[in-house]
């Protein structure tokens, strides 16, 4: 039995997982640390933890933060890989039942870009570095390149990016989002979109089981641990923005479309229910219900031109 609350934030990259998770440990009763990673095809960071298998137990780990807090909590971030449908075979039960989830959505051209265009956040100066941690020893150590990036603020041309260059990094945004739905059979499962990260904080406090008082939560979103560059603009950097961000949007319909049918399969979720509803409204792959043609190499298949 877990003698601490547990919390996951599960999301693509670039859906704002580190705001959110160090605004939530600026909380005086939750702790948080590390980027869990499934499978990575890269060499980890100090931050990442290694998930290598089903076998593996994420709530070992966050039982491990934050000595003395009742609450502790981490992401688990999903790289932009071309995914197939096993990519993501065993996740789940790495996660165990208890632990709760924070799914995080954001539209996809967003995601693109960030990744593309944008250098990152860094740590505000306001920020006292826990030397304990893993995540604000390794933003620290990146401050500085940041910093680097941000004064570059536009470029001498515009580029053209190749409308089929990006269905595949559609396929896996979508693909990960799946792979978090998927975990929406546990009673404590929230979805929450990036545009609304600000707005329902206060939900999402109270969803990890924080008993944060209002004045502690409107001084964390008044002087969040985190900034970033909001001079930077990146889709001015792309001629051909509107094809892209209209390729992308059918990728959004579907991706709120499989949300809002698992809220509707959650009304009828109890407390302690076995199983997970999750299997029989989200499906992998190409066979999803009305799903966009994934693993099509066809611009115009999503409304692209060659």
């Amino acid at each position: 039995m877990a003698t601490k609350t547990r919390f996951l934030i599960v999301c693509n990259m670039k859906s704002g997982s580190t705001w959110l998770e160090l605004m939530l440990g600026s909380l005086g009763d939750v702790a948080v640390d590390y980027e869990f990673k499934w499978r990575p095809g890269y060499p980890p960071g100090p931050e990442h933890v290694v998930i290598p298998d089903r076998h593996f137990r994420c709530g070992e780990v966050l039982l491990g933060i934050g000595e003395g807090k009742p609450i502790v909590g981490s992401k688990l971030v999903l790289d932009y890989y071309e995914t197939t449908d096993t990519a993501y075979e065993g996740l789940e039960e790495t996660i165990e039942g208890d632990i709760r989830v924070i799914h995080v959505t954001r539209d996809y051209i967003d995601l693109y870009l960030s990744a593309t265009f944008h250098p990152g956040i860094k740590l505000a100066d306001t920020v006292t570095v826990d030397r304990g941690s893993a995540l604000l020893r390794s933003m620290l150590a990146k401050n500085p390149e940041v910093d680097r990036m941000n004064l570059v603020t536009g470029q001498e041309e515009q580029v053209h990016v190749l409308p089929e260059s990006l269905i595949p990094v559609m396929n896996a945004m979508l693909m990960n989002d799946l792979a978090a739905m998927r975990l929406a059979g546990r009673w404590h499962y929230l979805v929450v979109d990036y545009a609304e990260i600000r707005e329902r904080f206060g939900e999402i406090v109270r969803f990890i089981g924080s008993s944060a008082a209002p004045e502690e939560i409107t001084r964390v979103l008044e002087s969040p641990p985190t900034v970033k560059n909001s001079r930077l603009r990146p889709h001015e950097l792309i001629s051909n923005f509107g094809q892209l961000e209209r390729m992308s949007q059918q990728y959004d319909e579907k991706r709120r479309e499989l949300v809002a049918r698992l809220a509707a399969a959650r009304k009828n979720l109890r407390p302690g229910m076995p199983g997970s509803i999750a299997p029989g409204v989200v499906a992998f792959g190409s066979t999803t219900p009305g799903a966009v043609a994934l693993g099509s190499t066809a611009p115009e298949a999503l409304g692209g031109q060659s």
